[in-house]
C-alpha cells in the first residue's frame, strides 16, 4: 500500500508494510467535513469497544467500504 493511502499529506509514495490483525471496533471523534470519500480532518481515537462485533456495526450509506477478505 502506498504511504499516501494512510497519510494524504505524505509525499512519499513508497510502499508501506502493514501487519494484519483481528478486527476490532473502535470509537472515534470526527466532524462532518468530507473531501470525496475521506474525512477532511483527522479522526481522533476515543476508545476500544470490545463488546461490539465488527459485523454488527452499521456503515453510513455515504461511505463506500469494501468488505475485508479475512
Amino acid at each position: 500500500m502506498k504511504g499516501t493511502t494512510l497519510d494524504r499529506f505524505n509525499r512519499d509514495a513508497s510502499p508501506t508494510e502493514l501487519t494484519l490483525v483481528d478486527p476490532v471496533v473502535v470509537e472515534v471523534l470526527a466532524d462532518a467535513a468530507w473531501s470525496g470519500q475521506s474525512f477532511r480532518h483527522s479522526l481522533r481515537f476515543r476508545r476500544v469497544r470490545p463488546e461490539l462485533d465488527p459485523a454488527d456495526v452499521e456503515v453510513p450509506s455515504n461511505v463506500a467500504v469494501d468488505a475485508p477478505d479475512w
